[in-house]
């Protein structure tokens, strides 16, 4: 039972990904991120439940602060800031998830500290 939630659970995360990655790519200017913004956050939370439960935290704590980050910008609406973050975040989500950088984790969080210093608690 246990293999079958980690096959299925893998499949999951893998589409969730893509589909993120697809919503990131599909916007041309900030109008177009603000009509697809639900197309964005809806696999940023499945992941953030899921991967915790495979094991992959650091993927979960991941999703969790783009999440953060994008609540913030709805408030003033989504910039290309904070999309171009998302787009390198997603990059470093899935290198998390395959286990093919095993730093992505540190370079996540300069990332957003980069980009985004106010925000606390990563």
């Amino acid at each position: 039972m246990a293999d079958e939630f980690q096959r299925v659970a893998t499949q999951e995360i893998s589409s969730e990904l893509e589909k993120l990655q697809i919503a990131l790519g599909q916007r041309k200017k900030d109008n177009d991120v603000l009509k697809n913004s639900d197309e964005i956050k809806e696999p940023l939370h499945k992941i953030k439940g899921l991967a915790p439960m495979m094991g992959k935290e650091d993927l979960g704590d991941m999703a969790s602060t783009c999440e953060a980050i994008i609540a913030q910008f709805s408030k003033g609406g989504i910039n290309s800031d904070c999309i171009n973050f998302l787009e390198d975040a997603s990059i470093q989500m899935t290198r998390s998830f395959l286990g093919t950088d095993i730093d992505c984790m540190t370079k996540f969080r300069s990332l957003v500290l980069a980009k985004f210093p106010g925000l606390q608690g990563i």
